[in-house]
């Protein structure tokens, strides 16, 4: 069945029933605010290619696994796009660390330790993909829409401490599903969106989070 947005020309009822169920006993975000960690002067960051989910469940069906494949050569690309032109990144070719350092049971820490010797880093970015879904509609009507969810850590190579890490797992839906949809979906100009504009978003929401990625 397809889904439909709703669109701005019944906005004002949607917003005024919204807030009639409360709007001003609801606290969106929790604002209490932790020390800054010590800052780590940075030679340079490695971005290691995008793993997922893939790599370690081994239960995944084929058309769940097929859609991780897709989405991890997706977010290849768009890890160059968003980071091109910022100082100090070094991409990691697919073939740079050995299958030993690829393996799934090595843990994050010795992975970003082997990946920073080889290209002389003290930082790096790794990126896991634990899920896609491409839309299935068109702008304004989806019988599927776009969803995805990864994580991303910055790691200090010498130590293993974790500089900066986020989390983005989002499935689109409408405003009538949901109301606290409204904003991003003004943003989104009321339309189903790809998945790789989904990824592009995340990506670009997580890695802005970070003080050693500044734009």
């Amino acid at each position: 069945m397809k889904k439909f947005l709703l669109f701005p020309a019944i906005l004002p009822a949607v917003i005024t029933l919204f807030c009639l169920s409360g709007c001003g006993d609801i606290v969106l975000f929790d604002r209490t605010l932790q020390p800054p960690p010590k800052k780590v002067a940075v030679s340079c960051i490695a971005v290691l290619p995008t793993e997922s989910r893939i790599d370690f469940d081994h239960t995944l069906s084929y058309k769940a696994a097929h859609s991780l494949e897709q989405g991890t050569v997706i977010m290849d690309s768009l890890l160059r796009e968003e980071l091109a032109g910022r100082e100090k990144i070094r991409f990691a070719a697919g073939d740079l660390l050995d299958d030993t350092a690829m393996d799934a049971r090595i843990l994050p820490a010795e992975k970003a330790r082997l990946a920073a010797a080889k290209l002389n880093c003290n930082l790096v970015l790794q990126v896991t993909l634990s899920r896609f879904q491409s839309r299935i509609g068109t702008n304004y009507s989806a019988q599927r829409p776009a969803g995805a969810a990864f994580d991303y850590r910055l790691i200090e190579a010498e130590n293993g401490h974790v500089l900066c890490r986020g989390e983005f797992d989002e499935t689109q839906t409408s405003i009538l599903e949901n109301l606290f949809t409204l904003t991003k979906a003004s943003n989104r100009g009321f339309r189903w969106i790809s998945g790789e504009q989904l990824l592009r978003e995340g990506l670009r929401e997580k890695l802005g989070e970070c003080p050693y990625l500044p734009r």
